[in-house]
């Protein structure tokens, strides 16, 4: 199987100038001898070689750690460690890594387990360590109107096909945010799915023929746990002291550097 090496034709894979952000945090820790990567996410753990002496990633996934490591550009697979389990179960001493970097983590889990994510991190830091992750904010502002907003990501799209995969993903994720229920915190795709069915007509054959299959792919996703901005930061706020902050990207993710509460 021939693996690309191109980020950004996964969806979501995070791309210039969001990796600046993880650089810049890197680049300004008080120590960063060794690392944990918490996925197998190929861009973290090409930041992470560059400024530690020892790197491990932690991936439950054995065939999207390989499909992974073939997109590396600078890490050398053969001096990280390489841990086949789940965040919450692989060992680990208290107070051993540095630098904790994950890519939009909070999402996947409900908020009973992002506390205890967020614990374990925080035990997992030295004394003024870092975590840094993109984090996704929900639009509390509900002024998007969705049609416009699919509108927007279509015409992107037109204009540099080489993001369509990911701008197509950020435009039914955001569009599923607007539609779900404010008063969960969980996303319902279902809506999102519907919403698009009913709209497909007003585009050409083609571009009805994209949102179909994307509808497809799209259903077989994991409700996502969608948080504002102030109340992922008040959770997190409890074990660490924010750092620094990147600029709003797409409206929705924010990349944190966030230093541990000694």
């Amino acid at each position: 199987m021939e693996i690309k090496k191109d980020y950004r034709r996964i969806p979501l894979w995070i791309t210039s100038p969001e990796t600046e952000y993880y650089a810049k945090a890197l680049e300004g820790a008080d120590k960063r001898d060794s690392a944990v990567v918490l996925g197998a996410i190929p861009y973290l753990r090409d930041i992470a070689a560059r400024g530690s002496r020892q790197v491990t990633v932690v991936e439950q996934n054995s065939l999207q750690l390989l499909k992974a490591t073939a997109a590396l550009e600078w890490a050398d697979p053969k001096k990280e460690i390489w841990l086949h389990t789940d965040f919450f179960s692989f060992p680990f001493s208290e107070h051993s890594f540095d630098t904790v970097l994950g890519d939009l983590l909070w999402s996947r889990f409900r908020e009973k387990d992002q506390r205890r994510l967020r614990d374990r991190i925080a035990r997992m830091l030295s004394a003024n360590g870092i975590f840094v992750s993109r984090f996704y904010f929900r639009d509390s502002s509900r002024e998007q109107d969705p049609f416009v907003l699919l509108q927007y990501y279509l015409e992107r799209m037109e204009r540099d096909p080489a993001l369509k995969d990911k701008l197509l993903h950020i435009a039914f994720l955001r569009i599923t945010d607007l539609l779900s229920d404010q008063n969960t915190p969980i996303m319902d795709r279902r809506v999102t799915a519907e919403f698009i069915r009913g709209v497909s007509h007003r585009f050409t054959n083609t571009v009805a023929a994209q949102l179909a299959a994307k509808i497809e792919h799209w259903m077989s996703g994991f409700n996502y746990t969608i948080q504002t901005r102030t109340q992922i930061l008040k959770q997190l706020e409890e074990k660490f002291i924010i750092q620094e902050e990147s600029p709003m990207i797409e409206g929705v993710f924010c990349v944190l550097s966030l230093k541990v509460r000694n």
